[in-house]
């Protein structure tokens, strides 16, 4: 008879992480203390997830970088969730930018992506460490 295996359950099921300004600093680069914590989450068996406003493609380097297992990546504000070794989409969720009243007739509303800035026009560095 085959023995059965219990593996203990992770601290946490899943941890969503975003990308700016949280897992990657201000000078844009994943910091050891950050990678090493999510390495040990995956080992502790936890599903971690990339979620961010990013693209999917941009985002896939991080993926990589930091060396997480084939799975799903949360992208475009959540708009999008896809497979990180397929592609394959496994939700989508577009609104129209006539519903928004960005475009359309009689719109005098451009989209537009700016985040806060100081009065001096640069972004707020903000750098946060995941902390197990």
């Amino acid at each position: 008879m085959a023995e059965i295996v219990r593996r203990p359950r992770p601290r946490f099921a899943v941890a969503a992480v975003d990308i700016d300004d949280t897992l990657v600093g201000p000078d844009g680069v994943i910091s050891a203390a950050n990678a090493a914590a999510l390495t040990r989450l995956v080992a502790e068996g936890t599903l971690v997830v990339l979620a961010s406003g990013r693209s999917h493609a941009n985002m896939l380097p991080f993926h990589r970088a930091l060396g997480l297992p084939h799975g799903p990546i949360i992208s475009s504000q959540g708009a999008v969730v896809q497979e990180s070794d397929s592609g394959e989409v496994r939700f989508s969720r577009a609104i129209s930018p006539r519903l928004t009243g960005i475009e359309g007739p009689g719109s005098t509303m451009k989209a537009s992506r700016t985040a806060p800035r100081k009065a001096s026009g640069e972004r707020p560095a903000r750098s946060f460490t995941i902390r197990l």
